[in-house]
């Protein structure tokens, strides 16, 4: 019996040494995880932080995603002129030649309801008699752009602008207005012909002295410099 014992293999390792080895390669794997957590935090997460930036970057300044333009149909027409009420506004009349070198406006107060007859009638006969050279436009106070509001005074039956500018003289009937159109018609094309006659409306005919010095009240225009309209100075 004793020598069986002598003569059985002995192993190699024991059991004291396995669980050594175990717990060594435990503590060997804790240090690598330990030492990769420490990596992670120092190389890592510095080099994805400076990715994830200049994708920030890069996708703010090119507009895709998360900063990409959200696509909107432009508004249809009909609501344009739903917002503005000058947008689709239009004058209650239209007489002579759109592109004339003088172009009144005229509007008239709402509570007056229309222009005074005579005054569009004048303006009737200035532009059929002078198609090519007149215009004209006649506006409610509702609808007038604010620039034709300003040459209406108050108390006044109706206000004038001549090529985009309100005349702010007050021209409150139909002698000055008449002058206004055939002084105007004068400077711009040159000639003293009376685009209207004061004596249509019964108002007093020019004499022939007037009429000369008509003529040369317009040549003394003609000669100042820097001559602009619609801020000439008439004479009544």
């Amino acid at each position: 019996m004793g020598e069986d014992k002598q003569n059985k293999p002995q192993p190699l390792f024991g059991d004291n040494d396995i669980r050594h080895s175990v717990e060594t390669v435990n503590e060997r794997w804790e240090r690598e995880k330990s030492r990769r957590k420490r990596l992670a935090t120092k190389i890592v997460l510095p080099v994805a932080l400076v990715l994830v930036c200049t994708w920030l970057i890069t996708a703010k300044i090119f507009e895709y995603f998360p900063f990409q333009r959200v696509f909107e149909m432009p508004p249809m027409p009909e609501e344009i002129e739903g917002k503005s009420d000058n947008a689709k506004a239009e004058p209650v009349e239209k007489m002579g030649n759109s592109e004339a070198k003088i172009q009144f406006t005229v509007v008239y107060p709402d509570k007056e309801g229309k222009l005074p007859e005579k005054i569009l009638a004048i303006f009737h006969e200035a532009t059929d008699t002078n198609p090519s050279q007149l215009y004209a436009e006649i506006w409610d106070e509702a609808h007038a752009p604010q620039w034709l509001k300003d040459a209406l005074a108050p108390g006044a039956k109706f206000g004038v602008g001549v090529n985009g500018t309100p005349v702010f003289d007050t021209i409150d009937n139909e002698g000055k207005l008449i002058n206004l159109i055939n002084d105007y018609y004068s400077t711009i094309y040159k000639d003293d012909k009376l685009v209207i006659n004061p004596a249509t409306y019964g108002l007093k005919q020019p004499t022939e002295e007037e009429l000369r010095q008509r003529s040369e009240r317009r040549i003394e225009r003609e000669k100042e410099e820097n001559l602009t309209l619609p801020s000439l100075k008439f004479e009544r």
